[in-house]
């Protein structure tokens, strides 16, 4: 009797092992197969944190409906994003963007972004009517200021694969147009820049832009170190002796530029031009209209490219008034038409002289003709003598002097010897 009551009792536990086992089997798959199952997600970028590696994308839910709810993802270490064929770094994901990522839930409630795919706005997105936005890159090869337009080319940034076209944007007043934080204008786009273009379509079917950030080419593109920017102003300070100038913005831009006046670096070989005349660092002044194409190095310096001294903008009281200086020697005088013509290769050799030759300037009776301080007139003027002659142009095109100031070659810039 108790042999048999043994036997029971040892097939029952012998049954609890199994069925505990069979259940445990069950349990762990379950669990494997729930923290593996896959899903996917496509909306727009809402938010970014690039030191924590995690995405916020907010659901397209179809034609007609609104974006939402969010999801918060965070990056796997071992997960790929995509633009077609071609792989891009977690860095290249911006608000905005459209993607598709690729995810799992872990059974703490965290969803795993196991692979993004980087895409545009369903074509159905484009029926909700409710308000809406769309974010595209690439590099700008085509501006119309006349139709104020620009045609921004995506492949550039989506690869070969990209089969959407090139874009053509409307610009419209109230447009905002960025530089990191600095506030730009529709007159600052240039061929070949690098830019993020947040557009709407509107009923009948025109892309009118929003927002223009003016960016740096990627980082996986071959000209990323050799980004070069424009700035506009009006000079305020100049260094000789360190060579830097410092441009004020604001008078361009208007009292709501927040960006602050910015100091240049001039180094040897950057290109100073007034109209197609090639000038040097020595001919800038306090006062001057200029725009300023520069880069900025590694070390954060502000390093000068290219100058050009321009007239202030239309739209400024002073735009009528533009005043060129030159320097130079005195070649000929002729008394009784009151002109003199100075040669300028002896200070701009070999850009200058050789292809411009010499200049002839008129001297009205009320031009000023200064030595120093001191007052002097046409009549004191000799061949040979070292001038810098101050002038504007007419809207004729006739050139009018202003004033003469004698000096001395190592006064105005100017060497005797001629190379």
């Amino acid at each position: 009797m108790f042999k048999k009551n043994k036997d029971i009792s040892a097939k029952t536990v012998n049954l609890l092992t199994v069925l505990t086992l069979v259940l445990t089997a069950f349990f762990v798959v379950y669990l494997s197969t729930t923290a593996s199952a896959q899903f996917s997600l496509t909306g727009r970028v809402s938010a970014i944190d690039t030191h924590q590696k995690t995405i916020t994308v907010t659901a397209y839910n179809g034609p007609d409906k609104p974006l939402g709810p969010d999801y918060g993802l965070a990056l796997d270490r071992q997960a790929r994003i995509m633009s077609g064929d071609v792989e891009r770094s977690f860095g290249d994901i911006r608000a905005g963007d459209w993607v598709t990522v690729t995810y799992h839930e872990e059974s703490g409630g965290s969803l795993i972004a196991e692979g993004i795919a980087m895409t545009f706005p369903p074509a159905s997105y484009s029926a909700y009517t409710g308000p809406r936005t769309f974010s595209l890159q690439g590099k700008v090869l085509v501006i119309d200021r006349d139709a104020r337009t620009f045609t921004v080319d995506p492949s550039y940034y989506y690869g070969q694969n990209y089969s959407g076209g090139m874009r053509v944007f409307a610009y419209r007043d109230g447009a905002v147009v960025l530089l990191g934080s600095e506030r730009r204008d529709f007159r600052d786009l240039r061929v070949g820049d690098w830019v993020t273009v947040a557009f709407h379509q509107e009923g009948n079917g025109f892309v009118v832009t929003d927002e223009i950030a003016i960016t740096s080419p990627p980082a996986f593109y071959p000209e990323s170190s050799a980004r070069t920017i424009s700035l506009q102003g009006k000079i305020v300070a100049i260094d000789r002796d360190v060579r830097t100038f410092t441009v004020d913005p604001s008078y361009y831009y208007g009292q709501n530029y927040s960006g602050g006046m910015r100091v240049f670096a001039y180094r040897d070989g950057a290109v100073v031009l007034l109209g197609s005349e090639h000038r040097d660092f020595r001919d800038l002044r306090v006062g001057d209209w200029v725009t300023v194409a520069f880069h900025q190095e590694g070390n954060g310096f502000v390093v000068t490219d290219e100058i050009a001294i321009t007239s202030p903008p239309v739209f400024y009281p002073e735009s009528s008034a533009r005043m060129i200086t030159l320097p130079g020697k005195i070649v000929a005088i002729d008394s009784g038409a009151r002109t003199l013509t100075i040669d300028p290769s002896y200070c701009y050799e070999p850009n200058f002289g050789r292809t411009r030759g010499v200049r002839v300037f008129a001297l009205g009776s009320g031009v000023s003709v200064m030595m120093g301080n001191e007052r002097r007139d046409f009549r004191d003027l000799r061949v040979g003598d070292w001038v810098t002659v101050s002038f504007h142009h007419e809207g004729n095109g006739i050139m009018i002097t202003d004033g003469v100031a004698l000096g001395s070659p190592a006064t105005i810039g100017c060497t005797e010897k001629q190379g």
